[in-house]
């Protein structure tokens, strides 16, 4: 017991020091809700994690991160928030239900900040316990639009597709909110995008909520000390990570990260292509 309780702490334990976060765009337009659904197993589309993510847009950058993330930085933020994670995750453990351990259960669990600095992506994110950041050209997909419609919300949605990173994406955007926004880092259609999936529905967006008031200004969280790095180098060191996890869980009967085909579960957006 002691042994599995000290691995999964040394690969998921988040840091209980929180640092100085600040406001990046104080005019916050509206706040969208998705959930997040990828999928373990190739061969059975119904076998999946879920998670819930949020999508802040403000008039000049916008946020996208997990919820399960963002409760279990803000709880080991605060005195003695890192022992109930704790004890938690040793609840989890003895009575193996894995499932119910705090925390990102998909791979989605990185905090997304779009034209932020102006032109950029930067995104925030974990790997074992170190932390860091990584910039990216904020540039819009090549989507391709058809005429295709459904509704999402009450909302009219028309269809889009592109590629991006190794992957098929379809999209399903509404021109009856304007902003060139989405989920996770997709972005550049002429209205909110309220799905996208990939075409082996990998991974799986679809918008559960919208508000347009008491919204929170979008603010860089700043519960670790990052380290920056580049897209390139992150992306290794993720795979690496995601192999020793896999090894490890497996080992001790846990079961291993797999995407159902005998690799390991790709990082979203086929950055394991990098």
């Amino acid at each position: 017991m002691r042994k599995i309780v000290y691995l999964l702490l040394t690969f998921l334990g988040p840091s209980a020091m929180a640092q100085t976060s600040r406001v990046i765009d104080p005019q916050p337009i509206l706040e969208c809700q998705y959930r997040i659904m990828e999928t373990d197993d190739t061969l059975n589309n119904d076998n999946y994690n879920e998670d819930w993510g949020i999508l802040r847009i403000g008039k000049k950058a916008s946020l996208f991160y997990n919820m399960k993330t963002f409760y279990v930085d803000s709880l080991c933020s605060t005195p003695g928030g890192d022992r109930l994670w704790g004890d938690m995750m040793v609840a989890a453990i003895r009575s193996r239900q894995y499932n119910s351990m705090p925390g990102a259960k998909t791979s989605i669990n990185e905090y997304v900040y779009k034209n932020w600095p102006d032109s950029k992506i930067t995104v925030a994110d974990q790997v074992a316990t170190s932390y860091f950041t990584y910039e990216e050209d904020y540039i819009p997909q090549n989507w391709v639009m058809s005429d295709s419609t459904k509704a999402i919300l009450g909302y009219t949605c028309q269809k889009a597709e592109c590629d991006f990173r190794g992957r098929h994406y379809v999209a399903w955007f509404s021109t009856e909110i304007p902003v060139y926004d989405g989920p996770w880092k997709f972005n550049g259609l002429p209205g909110l995008i309220l799905e996208v999936y990939d075409s082996k529905m990998f991974y799986h967006f679809i918008a559960v909520g919208i508000r347009q008031t008491e919204v929170q200004p979008l603010m860089f969280y700043k519960y670790h000390d990052y380290v920056e790095t580049t897209l390139r180098k992150f992306a290794s060191a993720k795979r690496k990570e995601r192999t020793i996890i896999s090894a490890q869980m497996s080992s001790l009967g846990i079961g291993n990260i797999s995407a159902g085909d005998g690799k390991d579960v790709p990082v979203p957006g086929g950055m394991e292509k990098w």
